[in-house]
């Protein structure tokens, strides 16, 4: 059976993945991608934290990450990469 998460870590955890969702959409701003008007490493490595919580359901709050992480699957490469994986995509 599952354990309930204590209060105080459910508090902590949901305030730093704010925390962190609003550090990234801040960043992100009017762009494309993370630094900027050209895709990067840093999207990579970005992309796939935005994309894990849109699995976890946490961007309803943060339309530009929802947009950024659809730039980012609509990429050839990522698109390559999933069919090699056999992976489904989710959310």
């Amino acid at each position: 059976a599952k354990e309930p998460v204590p209060k105080l870590i459910d508090h902590f955890a949901k305030t730093e993945t704010r925390l962190h969702l609003d550090y990234l959409s801040d960043s992100l701003g009017d762009n494309p991608y993370i630094l900027g008007s050209a895709f990067s490493g840093a999207d990579i490595g970005v992309g796939y934290i935005v994309s894990l919580a849109g699995r976890l359901r946490l961007l309803a709050d943060y339309p530009s990450l929802q947009a950024y992480v659809e730039r980012i699957r609509k990429r050839p490469a990522f698109i390559r990469a999933v069919e090699r994986t056999g992976e489904e995509l989710v959310g």
